[in-house]
Formats: structure tokens, sequence, C-alpha cells
């Protein structure tokens, strides 16, 4: 894996407006990013599971909406965190939900992080510093990798 190669995302969204905002925010962020896009809880745990067998490429991000069919996104973390060969992945929920509660319970379950979904000018402009920030991160990660 090189540093110049795009960051791989996954996510992990039922709202197509949302996943459209959500990867035009990534694109705003001028990182290459490779977007993979499931929608529902099952999906992403089967998707994971099926990449961790095969040993393709795993995400370097999952990017986790809350409230999902099948599976929320509370139990899409917690099953993600029990499996050993992707503890170290970034994990981040991406939510419209503004709940305390909700966030405790991200934390608790071992997410890298908490974005609520923008729902004007500033805080889109909030998010792709948000996701630019984690871009970058990974971004780092992968040179210091390769050094």
């Amino acid at each position: 894996m090189s540093a110049t190669d795009p960051v791989r995302v996954l996510l992990v969204d039922d709202n197509p407006a949302d996943v459209t905002l959500a990867i035009e925010l990534l694109k705003e962020t001028e990182i290459p990013a490779e977007v993979t896009v499931v929608t529902d809880g099952d999906g992403a745990i089967n998707l994971i599971g099926d990449m961790l067998a095969s040993k393709a490429k795993m995400p370097e991000l999952v990017l986790l909406d809350l409230n999902m069919p099948k599976r929320n996104g509370h139990e899409v973390l917690r099953l993600l965190r029990d499996m050993p060969e992707i503890m170290t992945m970034l994990i981040v929920i991406y939510t419209g939900s503004r709940s305390p509660q909700d966030l405790e319970t991200a934390r608790l379950g071992g997410a890298s992080g908490y974005i609520v979904k923008p729902t004007d000018g500033k805080e889109l402009n909030e998010t792709v510093v948000a996701f630019k920030d984690l871009l970058h991160l990974l971004t780092r990660m992968k040179t210091n990798a390769n050094c």
C-alpha cells in the first residue's frame, strides 16, 4: 500500500441523500478517497467478513450511520469491534443523532469518533474539515508505515 493510494472508505448509510452528501463532502477534502457504500448493517458486517476471508484490502475508515434497517450502527460497531483482525480500523459514527446517549454508547462501543451530519452551511464546512482531518490522518499513517 502506497501513501499515494486513495484512502479506502466504507460508508454505511441507508439514506441516498445522506450518501450523496457524504461522498460530495469527502471530495471537497481534495484527498483521494475510494468510497464503497453499503445500505444496511448486515451488509456492512457481511462485506467486512467477506473481505477478511478473501484477504482483500480492508477499508481504512468506516463512516457508520446509527439509524439503519436490519442492524443499527451501535450493533454494527459492537460486531466490528469484536473482530480482532480489524480492532485498529477507524470507525467513525456519522449520524443525524445529537443524542448524548448515542454519543456515549458509541464512545463506550469503541467508536474512533462521532460526526453529526450537517444541517446548515456552517456544519457543512465543519464536516469537510472533520473528513479532511480523518483522511489526512490515514494518509500520514500510510506514509509512516512505508518508512
